[in-house]
């Protein structure tokens, strides 16, 4: 399960994004099972309200999610995809977007850097943090990503530090942070900033 932290009124099912969108406080977060059966469940999920739609490249299911939008016979503009960037695509922002909006055949609503730290090209090794492309060098290629086939940007598991870091160094902010929350790890801190600066958290695990 996806959850979106919200100032919005209770009962409310919808939070106001930075960039003047919206997207479903609730959502669901999709791993790859049997494929026939993911879809089923996509469809079933989007027919029964869910409207947020947290998937990915490593969870292989993108495609899946793009079939389902489509037999679900819900509005595109009423559900909100979200899918990342992998570790091993820093080096190349653009073709990874591509290849995600392709499988997704949708426009993506909010495109997210799943971890700061990447790969080198052979994905022999992580980048150390001061090794070419950063996490900061990497969002400056996704700000270029923002238009009519992705509505807004975003990061997953920054600190306090690292996101103050980004938001000096960048011209569009995040509209989310895709963060562990839950009740063993709150976050206490990490939340309120990113609430401050009109940043959504985006709470897995």
């Amino acid at each position: 399960m996806t959850n979106v932290y919200s100032d919005s009124p209770q009962g409310s099912t919808v939070f106001e994004l930075n960039n003047g969108f919206g997207a479903m406080k609730k959502g669901i977060i999709l791993p790859e099972e049997e494929r026939d059966y993911v879809r089923s469940l996509i469809v079933q999920a989007i027919k029964a309200g869910y409207r947020l739609i947290d998937t990915s490249k490593i969870y292989a299911t993108e495609d899946l999610v793009g079939e389902a939008i489509k037999e679900s016979g819900v509005p595109r503009p009423e559900i909100t995809v979200l899918t990342k960037l992998s570790s091993d695509d820093h080096h190349d922002v653009r073709a990874a977007f591509e290849r995600s909006r392709r499988l997704l055949d949708t426009y993506i609503d909010i495109y997210i850097m799943h971890w700061p730290q990447g790969f080198t090209k052979d994905v022999s090794r992580p980048l150390a943090p001061d090794e070419s492309p950063t996490y900061i060098e990497v969002y400056k290629e996704m700000e270029k990503l923002v238009g009519p086939d992705c509505r807004g940007i975003g990061v997953g598991n920054l600190t306090q530090k690292t996101l103050g870091m980004l938001l000096k160094e960048t011209e569009i902010k995040p509209v989310v942070n895709e963060i562990e929350i839950h009740p063993g790890n709150p976050n206490t801190k990490l939340v309120p900033y990113c609430l401050e600066r009109g940043i959504r958290p985006v709470a897995w695990g």
